[in-house]
């Protein structure tokens, strides 16, 4: 039977029968000794994600778009883009969204989709709109700069930038201005890890600047900073840990986006508060943790 004619869930099953499998064969079990690393997603694992939204059409505001983008189905291809931008101030214009990020030059990173777009073809969309305004943005943005200082005290947090972009229609429907603040436990999670003796990473979908805070924050060297990792971007960044550091690689995250570099890493590590997390996702990792604390005695 060709792929196109498996459905959508008999595909998932078998997936899942593979996934487990090649767990079975492999074994993915850490070793003792030697090097390794560990590989923290970040939103969602290290750090809870504080967010201002804006609606920009009825789709992105109360309608089918307002869901998480996983959740739509592929015959509405559409994706969820990472705007490089570290301040702001450039959204501060009546002018249309798409002509701003263009005047700007502003890089555009794929973090997640319901397809498998190309850079490109993400960057065209996103820039089409002509109807989305900047101003809403910026205003979020703002708000939320006030909010994270007032509810966290942190003074002057580094704000990303996301759109939920329609791929075939060019329109962005939605828009989050995002911050990251560090969980309490992170920090020593963090130090409990490296003393096992594994090289600890940030590997996430968030902007350069947001993470460079969180790591500098819970102690992970900027230079151990991987931003804008999208779904396939995390599973190559666990490959080339892999091979720079010659030793296993752990995946630590808990969300659908981490799920190829869980099936890459040597080990996988899923953080669920909840008492009921995906079962796709815990049928892809060697353990669930409460939190990140958790971490360092599952390895």
């Amino acid at each position: 039977m060709s792929e196109g004619a498996l459905g959508r869930e008999e595909r998932e099953d078998r997936d899942d029968r593979e996934d487990r499998d090649d767990r079975e064969e492999s074994g993915r079990h850490v070793p003792d000794a030697g090097p390794g690393a560990v590989a923290f997603d970040n939103s969602g694992t290290v750090s809870d994600v504080v967010v201002e939204s804006v609606g920009f059409t009825p789709d992105g505001d109360g309608g089918d778009l307002e869901t998480p983008v996983p959740s739509v189905g592929p015959d509405r291809p559409v994706a969820l883009v990472n705007v490089a931008l570290e301040e702001p101030a450039a959204l501060d214009t009546d002018a249309p969204l798409g002509s701003v990020l263009a005047d700007a030059d502003a890089p555009l990173h794929l973090a997640l989709s319901n397809v498998e777009p190309t850079e490109s073809e993400v960057r065209r969309a996103t820039l089409a709109d002509g109807a989305a305004p900047a101003r809403p943005l910026f205003e979020a943005a703002d708000r939320l700069g006030q909010r994270v200082t007032a509810e966290h005290g942190h003074e002057d947090p580094p704000v990303g930038v996301q759109l939920v972009v329609e791929l075939g229609s060019g329109t962005v429907h939605r828009g989050f201005a995002y911050a990251s603040v560090p969980r309490p436990e992170s920090p020593s999670a963090v130090e409990a890890v490296r003393e096992r003796g594994f090289d600890v990473h940030i590997v996430s979908g968030d902007a350069a600047h947001v993470l460079e805070s969180v790591a500098q924050r819970v102690g992970v060297p900027a230079e151990n900073v991987h931003p804008y990792r999208s779904t396939d971007g995390k599973a190559e960044t666990v490959s080339a840990l892999r091979e720079r550091n010659g030793g296993p690689v752990v995946m630590v995250g808990d969300y659908v986006n981490d799920r190829l570099a869980f099936e890459r890493a040597d080990r996988a590590l899923l953080v669920r508060s909840d008492e009921d997390p995906d079962p796709v996702l815990v049928r892809r990792v060697d353990a669930v943790v409460g939190s990140v604390s958790e971490v360092a005695t599952r390895l």
